[in-house]
């Protein structure tokens, strides 16, 4: 036996063909041993077994300490010790190692090589030089095949994953439930027993996978087969999987991954969930289940598809036979083209989307919303407060809760059931309802509720938000939002609005309209509409054309419009203000101050509550609870009756005003109650109106402008406020008042008080009369004489004291005044005695605005005084 010794250098050491004894020491040795049974060390260093020059295959084992003897060529007999790589032959070599960090280099031939330890490295050469079925078993639980081999088979017991490489490779898994990877080439995919996995995660682009006939189009999968595989799995890319019959699970992985069953012979019924479905039933999909699906192709059957996880498309055929349904726990979803039938099986609230077809959307047991879209659809509310909506519609729809036959825009063909809510789109909508309970909310737009179809009345509310549930026959339960229109049945409705910009349409019968809000529009039907009512609490109200009544409900004041009609005009609590307009009217004032007002005439009015008769717009009109009766803006004539005081403003124009024999009011212009602000521009024309006020103590104001007017107290005593027009006191003792330049007061019989608030005249007439001056500008008093006797007053709160009163005569005319006139001038203030030098001397006492008061001399002794 020889021995050969190396150096502590890198040696390469040849055997003889004896039994040798070979030590490679120290370095990097390369070891031949040759033929016969040899014993290899190599030390320390990276030492080589070198076997290219067998003239046969060999069988080498590389384990912890001395190796098993070898066997065949020039292994046979061979032991191994320290050595880190064996390189075979040109023949079938076997390589056994139980050592990590091992090279194993077959050579030419077809090598086996057998891995029992991790970290093993393999060399083969590729193509024909390296053999072209190579393998490598192996216990390990992962491995990786080195370049140029083409088998790898797990020999052990538990889960195995294998990966190929770029060549054609044939893996086979053990007993376990396997992860095999075949990388590139052709690779022919072994799953064995258990539950295994052919897996692509490793690709670095989708793939195509035609499962059934194996023809895989794209990438790493090109070629591959299988055999006991049970499940698929992707890449991290977008994959399409076709034919998948005769697997158990499919992986997208990620990416959008599809799963095509528009080759299935049957139709399917999928599970898609998060994490791991069900199995499929039917056709191509029994038993199958998926995982990461994210888009399904149909086939051209009724498949049914139970979709519980987000972002899932399903393409449906656009031809074929069935009805394809989803079944969904999510709480929203839109059903793809082609797919016929939408059902929630959650247990919340669901919004559903229909498509372009005619679909049935079925609700669950929450407060579900149901968007058909377009075709013909059917939705299936269930349980809850459900809605069918058209909020995604393009145009305004038209929704038949009747015969559904009127249904227009994406709601043509649609049908209800279960469905308590119609919400309407953004534009201008139309609903016909029925007898059933439901709600209508019109979205944006002009939206109308129509129930001309109703079997009785109905009564509507609408308000801000959703209305109070209506009431009767068609309306009843009925609840509306954002709708702006009504339309009423051919019996006697009731509708309440308070928001504007409603309208309501009562159709026949006698109808009531509660409005509370500006901006309501109502349209009734002019012969056969009924006697219809507007109850409101707005404080200025017009009656709408063909409505005969109105009544106010508020608190406050309240001004109300009549139209053309044989109108009732009721007021409330306040003071009011009513304008009959044509027709004859019914006025009604309630509490209050209560004026009736013509201002709204466009020619003059007569009123004569005496005779009951009267003229223009006033004509056949009567009052109850009417306080002031208030003519036109044109000339008007007004007359009292004996039974109660009259209250009467003739408003512009030049008006004849009579009282009756009671304490009455009349204005020649407005009363300070209910003035002209709520219904006219009283303007600066000149009124010339005549006032009577008859027997009884009455209150007469001429208007603002009233040159030419005179008011004419006659019996009682009266209180007449003029501005530029005469106040004729009449009999017994009056109050007259003048206010602008210009104007006569006539006291007439009785002991008067004549008050001058600028330039004018007044005559006290007889008795013991009382002239007040409170201007400075000249005001002219010519007391007739009449009571040479008596006791007259000049009350002068124009001149402070007595000291500063001066005297001046002019003529036949006595000028009181401040002191210190103009001297030879004829004074333009104070008070003018007029004609007090020719007989009317009749003035007996005087006062100033200190209140001091003497006596004026009349007579003889004034004529000589001034004389």
């Amino acid at each position: 036996m020889t021995v050969i010794n190396g150096t502590n250098g890198t040696d390469t050491l040849i055997g003889s063909n004896e039994d040798d004894v070979i030590n490679g020491r120290r370095g990097d040795d390369i070891l031949i041993g040759g033929a016969g049974a040899d014993q290899l060390d190599g030390g320390a260093g990276f030492d080589t077994a070198d076997y290219s020059w067998s003239s046969a295959g060999i069988n080498i084992d590389l384990r912890s300490g001395v190796s098993q003897p070898g066997t065949g060529g020039d292994a046979e007999g061979d032991t191994l010790r320290n050595i880190e790589k064996v390189i075979g032959s040109d023949y079938d070599d076997t390589f056994t190692t139980t050592l990590g960090s091992r090279t194993l280099e077959g050579g030419r031939g077809n090598d086996t090589y057998i891995v029992n330890a991790g970290g093993t490295k393999i060399i083969e050469e590729s193509g024909w030089a390296g053999g072209y079925d190579d393998q490598v078993l192996t216990n390990q639980s992962h491995y990786t095949l080195d370049a140029n081999i083409e088998r790898l088979t797990y020999t052990g017991t538990g889960k195995f994953t294998g990966y190929g490489n770029a060549s054609d490779n044939v893996i086979t898994g053990g007993a376990g439930n396997d992860v095999l990877l075949g990388g590139g080439g052709a690779d022919h995919l072994i799953g064995g027993a258990g539950w295994d996995t052919a897996s692509y995660t490793d690709s670095t682009e989708g793939l195509t996978f035609d499962l059934k006939y194996g023809s895989n189009t794209s990438g790493i999968a090109v070629g591959d087969t299988f055999t006991d595989i049970e499940a698929i799995r992707g890449s991290n890319h977008d994959d399409v999987f076709m034919n998948v019959g005769n697997f158990k699970a499919l992986d997208g992985a990620g990416g959008f991954d599809t799963v095509d069953y528009s080759m299935s012979e049957a139709a399917v019924t999928l599970d898609i969930r998060n994490g791991t479905s069900k199995p499929g039933i039917g056709g191509d999909a029994e038993g199958v289940t998926l995982k990461n699906i994210e888009h399904i192709v149909g086939t051209i059957w009724g498949d049914t598809y139970v979709v519980n996880t987000p972002g899932v498309t399903i393409s449906e055929q656009g031809f074929g036979s069935g009805i394809d349904e989803i079944r969904t726990g999510l709480g929203s979803y839109t059903m793809d083209a082609n797919i016929e039938s939408l059902t929630y099986t959650g247990k919340g609230s669901f919004t559903g989307y229909g498509n372009a077809g005619d679909n049935t959307i079925t609700g669950g047991t929450g407060n579900d919303v149901l968007v058909g879209g377009e075709g013909a659809d059917h939705l299936i509310g269930g349980a809850g407060l459900d809605t069918a909506s058209y909020a995604d519609s393009t145009e305004g729809v038209t929704v038949d809760l009747i015969s559904g036959q009127l249904n227009t825009g994406v709601a043509e063909g649609d049908t209800y059931a279960g469905i308590e809510l119609i919400l309407g789109s953004n534009f201008d909508d139309f609903f016909r309802a029925n007898d059933l309970p439901i709600g209508f909310d019109g979205g944006a737009g002009f939206d109308t509720v129509d129930y001309s179809w109703s079997n009785g009345a109905v009564n509507v509310d609408i308000r801000e938000g959703v209305g109070m549930p209506g009431v009767g026959n068609g309306a009843e339960g009925d609840t509306l939002a954002n709708v702006e229109k009504v339309i009423g049945s051919f019996d006697a409705d009731t509708f309440t609005s308070s928001i504007g910009g409603v309208t309501f349409e009562g159709g026949r019968g006698n109808d009531i309209y509660n409005i509370n809000a500006e901006g309501v529009n109502i349209i009734e039907e002019d012969f056969l509409g009924g006697y219809d009512e507007v109850r409101t609490s707005l404080a200025v109200t017009h009656l709408d054309s063909f409505i005969e009544k109105m009544t106010y409900t508020g608190t406050g004041d309240f001004t109300g419009f009549g139209n053309d009609l044989e109108n009732t005009l009721t007021g409330g609590a306040g003071n009011d203000v009513l304008f009959g307009g044509g027709g004859p009217d019914l006025f009604i004032g309630g509490e209050g101050v209560d004026t009736v007002s013509y201002a709204d005439s466009e020619v003059g009015v007569s009123i004569d509550l005496q005779a009951r008769q009267n003229s223009g717009i006033a004509e056949g009109d009567h009052y109850w609870d009417i306080e002031i009766l208030r003519g036109s803006h044109f000339n008007d004539t007004l007359t009292g009756n004996s039974l109660a005081s009259n209250y009467f403003e003739g408003g512009l124009g030049d008006d004849v005003i009579q009282g009756g024999w009671a304490a009455d009011h009349l204005y020649g212009g407005f009363g300070p109650v209910n003035g002209p602000s709520n219904e006219i521009d009283t303007g600066n024309v000149a009124q010339a109106d005549m006032l009577y006020g008859g027997a009884g103590d009455d209150i007469i104001v001429t208007a603002v402008n009233d040159r030419g007017s005179v008011a004419y107290g006659d019996g009682g005593n009266d209180h007449i406020t003029v501005a530029h027009g005469t106040a004729d006191g009449g009999g017994d003792d009056d109050v007259l008042t003048g206010t602008a330049d210009s104007y006569v007061l006539l006291g007439d019989i009785g002991f008067d008080q004549l008050i001058m608030n600028a330039s004018g005249f007044a005559n006290g007439g007889e008795n013991d009369d009382t002239y007040i001056v409170n201007t400075s500008n000249l005001v002219t008093i010519r007391d007739d004489g009449h009571d040479m006797f008596g006791n007259d007053t000049l009350i002068l709160n124009n001149v402070a004291s007595a000291a500063d009163l001066s005297v001046t005569r002019v003529g036949d005319d006595l000028y009181l005044g401040n002191a210190n006139p103009t001297s030879g001038a004829v004074p333009d203030n104070g008070v003018k005695l007029q004609d007090w030098f020719a007989g009317f001397a009749t003035i007996e006492h005087i006062q100033t605005a200190d209140g001091q008061a003497f006596n004026l001399p009349t007579g003889a002794d004034g004529f000589a005084m001034f004389g």
